[in-house]
């Protein structure tokens, strides 16, 4: 039988509460942070993106000759490749018409910014 003591429960309870004002705490923290950081500023950087060529693909080379887009660079041993659309904007919706899979290679990736990328280093 299943016993329920009401000081059980509030001897737990009151065990939780430092963890739960620490979290909420955070939580508040974090939000205000969000609400008033001001956003970061648009690139300026010539528009590419990024094509992902499948692992198992032996033609990675060829495939990417054929794209008639300047390549940027070459990552992830080939199989990303970043090409240059600024001649080109319609060049992203050709490729995802040809079964390639397209990502945005602009924008910086997780918590990096721009000062972070072009600080000195120590």
């Amino acid at each position: 039988m299943l016993r329920f003591s009401f000081h059980q429960f509030a001897t737990g309870l009151r065990a939780a509460l430092p963890a739960m004002g620490v979290g909420a705490f955070g939580l508040a923290v974090l939000g205000w942070l969000m609400l008033t950081t001001p956003a970061p500023a648009t690139s300026v950087a010539a528009p590419q993106i990024g094509v992902v060529l499948a692992p198992w693909s032996q033609a990675g080379i060829t495939a990417e000759a054929r794209f008639d887009l300047p390549i940027i660079d070459l990552r992830w041993g080939g199989h990303l490749v970043v090409l240059d659309v600024s001649q080109n904007p319609n060049a992203g919706q050709r490729l995802r018409d040809f079964g390639y899979f397209v990502i945005t290679t602009t924008a910086a990736s997780g918590c990096l910014t721009q000062r972070t990328i072009d600080a000195e280093p120590i």
